[in-house]
């Protein structure tokens, strides 16, 4: 088992950064186990569904997890924004 540390920049695009490593290190499987920080923009496909959530606004990670491999990623995200 092999352990890797991402630390993101202000502006990054968290999924494009997650793709990239991936690309970069070509695992057979991979997984993400936790994360911390916040977004500046979310654009998230919510569950069984073709609809989007877009806000411009600051958002709080409480939860990142899922997995990726060189066939695609797959995340949970759970974000809060000032109103909870």
């Amino acid at each position: 088992m092999e352990i890797a540390v991402l630390r993101l920049r202000p502006g990054q695009d968290l999924k494009q950064a997650l793709w990239d490593w991936t690309q970069e290190h070509q695992p057979s499987a991979a997984c993400l186990l936790s994360a911390v920080g916040s977004l500046d923009a979310v654009c998230l496909r919510l569950a069984g569904g073709d609809r989007q959530f877009q806000r411009q606004e600051p958002h709080e990670i409480l939860s990142l997890s899922g997995t990726f491999c060189l066939d695609g990623l797959h995340l949970h995200l759970a974000i809060a924004d000032a109103t909870g």
